[in-house]
């Protein structure tokens, strides 16, 4: 069965956030060449959708 480009998406940064600590915007597009503000609205979703605790940090 093919995963839409959506839920592919989506796949692709669950996995990259289980396999780096704490990752930042740069990493998550780094792992996984999802332009960073695709990687923004997917990971809004997922904490909507599935009710992930994705926490979203600000460094200066």
């Amino acid at each position: 069965m093919k995963l839409s480009q959506d839920m592919s998406r989506k796949f692709e940064l669950v996995n990259a956030l289980s396999k780096l600590d704490k990752p930042s915007l740069h990493d998550l597009h780094s792992e996984t060449k999802i332009p960073e503000s695709t990687i923004k609205r997917q990971l809004a979703m997922l904490r909507d959708e599935f009710d992930m605790k994705i926490i979203f940090i600000r460094e200066s």
